[in-house]
């Protein structure tokens, strides 16, 4: 009975299931994140982010934050106080509708108190304390409208569906979606669509009125979203207005016991004409505003930075006419750097722009950059001692910077500019001046003064960008390599030796192996290699120790940089012509 009560048992001595072979490519994937994985984890336990309880709420900018917020509160208490009906201040005051009113207020800040310093990742990473102070400007600006408009009494209260029709529901969110980003946008709109109700007075129908108030607010995120042409301002805020028109008279045909005919009057002065001039204002406002929040703030909308990729702009024309090895250098990085961005969540959108413009200190001395080197000739080798050769590259940082400023790029940029080679060192210019003071008998250089004079980044775009730079260069030094002879004619000799009358066929064949004919397999292979040493070597030398990337987004950022490089580098098949 033992025995077989063992053999009816869970196999605990069965010999472990073989797991199936991976493909090629997901082969050398596992490789990479294994080979990561250690550097990762030793990484995060150096930043000291390997856990929530690390994190600081009380900081500089959130102390402002809560100042910021609470002078919002004490605005839209003092509007709605404006608006409570009585003889007495304190009639007025303990009125319920404006204590519930300071309540859902007082929530909802705290709530967004909250959020703005969750730990999940942001698409944008832009101080916080601009975030504070958009919020409330805007959530302050549309109280002091809601107060307008019902203070004159242009609308009267029996009537509460114009409300949806000329309350500017939409320019917050549409603001805000432009700015900073689609979750701020749609917890303002929800905050818009409770505090609407409580700012109609004597009015019952509360939840209705929350109900397409929040429609009409939340509407406005996607359409105002993905701006690529400014008349969409227009054609979308139009777009806005239809549909507050729709929802105002859904609000008419579901109100019990309506006093007010329905006419075609009545359809076309009190609905839609207020409907249509609301969105139309509302595509206005974001016209007219939005350049003066981003001139402001320094926070470029989508739309700015897709005309930042301009071909034809200024800055860089001058790349593409000076130095066009540095202009195919930065369109190849952008593509990269913009393909991977999007594959993990990342601000795909600033990140082609940064690509574009990383490298543009590099216009005041071209020549000395290899992509724009003639072959055969490499300046910094010739007679310049190494510690100036790592000057003269150091010192595209500054002038990029000064290049950015000059042509008023964003501030968004200058990080890219700043940041995308963090501190790494110069190793080659290093080796080369341990030799010649070896060579010398004189004391080593320090390490120090072959670093970019620069701090390593926290940002996951710049990150992504000096992966990119860094992969695209190696990758391209691999592809172009030449071979070695020596390697090749001991090859030759190895397997030719026994090959008699053959022997001249037999080299050719070798030779159109090993210098034309490289498998793809043994391509790809190289390509993987070469991109994992540029993740470990930034992971070993503390580069991105400060940058919020998992080891699944890293791995994924791997495969990416990898699908675009082939489809760069990839190969012609030769056709015979006669």
């Amino acid at each position: 009975m033992a025995k077989n009560s063992t053999t009816n048992t869970p196999s605990s001595q069965a010999p472990p299931a073989i797991p199936p072979a991976l493909p090629a490519d997901d082969a050398s994937l596992a490789q990479f994140k294994k080979g990561l994985e250690a550097s990762c984890l030793e990484s995060l336990q150096r930043s000291h982010r390997n856990g929530p309880g690390n994190y600081r709420f009380m900081t500089a900018e959130n102390w402002l934050g809560v100042l910021l917020f609470a002078l919002v509160w004490l605005a839209g208490g003092a509007f709605r106080f404006l608006l409570v009906p009585g003889e007495t201040w304190k009639v007025r005051f303990f009125d319920l509708d404006f204590l519930l009113f300071l309540l859902v207020l007082a929530g909802f800040q705290i709530f967004f108190l909250l959020a703005l310093n969750a730990p999940w990742k942001a698409v944008r990473d832009i101080p916080k304390l601009k975030k504070y102070l958009l919020i409330s400007l805007t959530v302050i600006l549309e109280f002091a409208a809601v107060f307008g408009i019902v203070k004159i009494q242009a609308i009267p209260t029996e009537t509460p569906w114009q409300f949806l029709t000329v309350v500017p529901l939409a320019i917050v969110p549409a603001l805000l979606v432009n700015l900073l980003d689609e979750r701020t946008a749609a917890c303002t709109a929800i905050l818009e669509a409770m505090l609407l109700p409580l700012q109609i007075p004597d009015y019952a129908d509360n939840y209705r009125i929350f109900c397409y108030a929040l429609f009409i607010a939340m509407i406005a995120v996607p359409c105002f979203r993905n701006i690529r042409f400014r008349i969409h301002y227009i054609s979308y805020g139009l777009l806005q207005g239809v549909l507050a028109v729709l929802a105002a008279l859904l609000f008419y045909f579901t109100t019990k016991g309506n006093s007010v005919p329905f006419t075609w009057q009545l359809l076309i002065r009190q609905i839609a004409l207020p409907g249509l001039a609301q969105g139309f204002l509302t595509g206005v406002g974001c016209l007219l505003l939005l350049p003066l929040l981003e001139a402001a703030f320094r926070i470029p909308t989508p739309l700015t930075l897709a005309e930042m990729t301009d071909v034809n702009a200024p800055l860089l024309q001058r790349l593409r006419n000076e130095a066009p090895g540095t202009y195919q250098h930065s369109l190849d990085v952008a593509e990269m750097a913009t393909n991977a961005a999007s594959q993990i969540g990342a601000d795909a959108k600033l990140v082609n722009v940064m690509g574009l413009y990383h490298d543009v200190g590099k216009l005041f001395a071209p020549q000395f950059f290899a992509e724009n080197m003639t072959p055969g000739q490499n300046p910094l080798e010739n007679n310049i001692r190494p510690e100036e050769s790592a000057n003269i590259i150091f010192e595209h940082i500054t002038h990029g910077v000064q290049l950015a400023n000059k042509y008023h790029l964003s501030s968004l940029i200058l990080p890219a500019i700043r940041q995308h080679h963090g501190n790494t060192m110069l190793e080659h210019f290093y080796r080369k001046a341990c030799e010649q003071a070896d060579a010398a008998k004189t004391p080593p250089p320090m390490p120090e003064n072959f670093r970019y004079p620069q701090k390593a980044t926290s940002s996951r775009e710049v990150a992504i960008l000096s992966l990119a730079d860094s992969c695209e260069a190696a990758v391209r030094a691999l592809l172009s390599a030449k071979p070695d002879l020596n390697q090749l004619s001991q090859k030759i000799m190895a397997e030719t030796k026994d090959a008699g009358a053959s022997a001249v066929s037999k080299c050719a064949d070798i030779l159109n192996r090993t210098l034309y004919a490289k498998e793809q397999s043994e391509v790809i292979k190289s390509i993987d290699d070469r991109i994992a040493s540029v993740f470990k070597s930034r992971f070993t030398d503390h580069q991105l120790d400060n940058v919020d990337l998992t080891i699944k987004e890293l791995a994924t950022l791997a495969r990416s940089f990898r699908e675009t490089i082939l489809f760069h580098f990839h190969t012609r098949p030769e056709y015979r012509t006669k």
